[in-house]
């Protein structure tokens, strides 16, 4: 078994059907091969024979078909036929001023590998090279690059927006999308965003994006395929949520997913009679993540909104978002009511309070008792309460002071 972690020694194969021979630096001549099985029962047994004649050295790794990663390590492979050869590998840009530049000295090329630990952080096109006192074996051209992550900005009824992080170096990006079997060239541009008609973004769902090295035409590293369909993304707005869902002071977290064509943004809330009343407008938008808040809130449960202004005379609303504004323990909400039997009560205290709530029927006989964490929404259950009118007392757990709110079960 110790055999196994040991490298490979030349010895003949009688386990396998095949066998590989191998001639070091043959002398010129004729050469004769004679095949023997080691056990055939029974013949004449068939066989072939392929050979291949080498010389000099050969790159396996890296190769025109594989990008080196920038900031990473890289292992990097040849192919040496010969003795025992010490030789010193060089790297160099292409396309820019700077010569020959030293990695390694006094490599052996038997060992047929050396480890770069950390590849230049750049995008550019890249060659190597290993130099012998009787010859120079050139890499082909590499592409040192990062993968080109694609994002969707956002996903409309009627537009899809792809966009792209702008690589150093790079004046053309190469858009790909998924057509019957693989990723087909799509676009060619020199900017960082695409945008697409719905037909376009459903002839196929999937696309990536690579950036093109300046002065050729080869092509970076590729990222990672994103589907445009995904409904995480949004129509402009990813993120719409309020600080805290019980509170004294509205505050709302946004994340955009795009600023492209906004114009306005504007929070509002809705009013008693239906309306929306706007309560905050930005603009310019400052960005894709900011705050919003409402500087005069209105007591108790209360919805709202935030509508997008784009160029054309567009709008973009998100969905409704609800707090609960309770300043005081006199503000407290108690809610659904009336309320079926069996089904839960909601009671909103001032937030960052622990609440006592004990419930009693109308002639002052206990009925539930319970204490809730601080900053939490307390479900109060009515399975044990048969149809009539209760009386919750409602109080901050260490204060002495309750308010009443009356719930119709039935």
């Amino acid at each position: 078994p110790d055999s196994l972690a040991l490298p490979a020694r030349r010895r003949p194969d009688h386990l396998n059907n095949a066998e590989q021979i191998t001639l070091d630096l043959p002398a010129a001549g004729t050469y004769r091969l004679r095949v023997r099985g080691h056990a055939v029962p029974q013949g004449p047994q068939a066989f072939s024979v392929v050979y291949e004649a080498e010389s000099g050295l050969t790159w396996a790794n890296p190769t025109a078909a594989r990008a080196l990663l920038p900031g990473r390590p890289a292992v990097l492979r040849w192919d040496w036929t010969g003795p025992a050869t010490s030789a010193r590998l060089e790297y160099r840009y292409l396309g820019r001023p700077q010569q020959w530049q030293p990695l390694a000295a006094g490599l052996d090329l038997t060992q047929q590998t050396f480890v770069w630990a950390t590849v230049p952080d750049t995008t550019a096109r890249l060659q190597l090279r290993l130099v012998t006192a009787a010859a120079t074996y050139d890499s082909d051209t590499v592409v040192v690059s990062r993968p080109l992550a694609l994002d969707v900005a956002y996903t409309c009824p009627d537009e899809t927006l792809l966009t792209w992080k702008r690589v150093p170096g790079a004046t053309q990006y190469q858009v790909y999308q998924l057509g019957a079997t693989h990723l087909e060239p799509l676009r060619l541009l020199p900017d960082t965003a695409l945008l697409l008609t719905p037909a376009q973004a459903s002839a196929g769902r999937f696309f990536a994006v690579a950036p093109v090295l300046p002065g050729s035409q080869q092509v970076g590293e590729r990222g990672s395929t994103m589907d445009a369909s995904q409904s995480t993304h949004g129509c402009y707005i990813r993120t719409f949520i309020a600080r805290q869902l019980v509170t004294d002071s509205v505050q709302f977290a946004v994340e955009l997913g795009s600023t492209y064509q906004l114009q306005r943004l504007v929070l509002e809330r809705l009013e008693p009679d239906g309306s929306y009343l706007p309560v905050q407008t930005l603009q310019p938008v400052p960005g894709l993540r900011f705050q919003l808040h409402d500087p005069a809130p209105r007591a108790g449960r209360t919805q709202y909104r935030v509508r997008l202004l784009l160029t054309g005379n567009r709008t973009r609303f998100s969905a409704l978002e609800e707090v609960f504004v309770v300043r005081g323990l006199a503000d407290v909400l108690v809610y659904p009511v009336p309320i079926a039997a069996g089904e839960s009560v909601r009671v909103v205290g001032p937030p960052d309070h622990k609440l006592r709530i004990r419930v009693a029927d109308m002639l002052g006989r206990p009925q539930l008792e319970l204490l809730s964490e601080a900053g939490a929404i307390p479900l109060v259950g009515t399975h044990t309460l048969k149809a009539g009118v209760y009386l919750f007392r409602i109080g901050i757990v260490g204060t002495s002071t309750e308010v009443v709110r009356r719930v119709v079960v039935y």
